[in-house]
């Protein structure tokens, strides 16, 4: 079992999108809080979804995700739709470095890690946070002295 915690008023809708592993909660604020359905952590500044969304003049109220569709149907305080479709070919998340990425590899055998090395001489290697898939954690080395 997980509790929630630090969510912006009462809970409003919680919608289990399958296609991510994920649920989305509203709770009065422009975006929804997306959660790891297996360990229960906020992944929203991972994953990503509301990245380019200003802060908007409405709260998000009720989502629901339509299977058939395959997209996340939400409704706004101001009488607004919006709709969310997966792209399977879309990113499912974004890690953010320092500086720009030069170079990247990835090894496919457990544990699994991501390298990158940008234009500052270091390297990070990237391994996943815990059981989530959308969060990792990296460590950096200076690649010259």
């Amino acid at each position: 079992m997980y509790t929630v915690e630090n969510l912006n008023d009462v809970v409003i809708s919680i919608a289990h999108i399958p296609t991510t592993d994920t649920f989305w909660v509203t709770s009065g604020g422009f975006q929804a809080r997306i959660f790891d359905i297996y360990t229960g952590e906020n992944v929203t500044e991972y994953v990503n979804t509301f990245m380019n969304l200003e802060k908007q003049p409405y709260q998000l109220r009720l989502i629901t995700f339509c299977a058939d569709l395959n997209m996340i149907v939400g409704s706004t305080s101001r009488h607004y739709l919006i709709i969310w479709k997966y792209n399977s070919e879309s990113s499912v998340l974004t890690l953010k470095t320092e500086s720009g990425v030069q170079c990247l590899c990835a090894s496919y055998k457990p544990p699994f890690s991501i390298f990158s090395s940008g234009s500052d001489d270091r390297l990070c290697r990237w391994e996943r946070k815990g059981q989530t898939h959308f969060s990792y954690v990296y460590v950096q080395f200076c690649l010259t002295n």
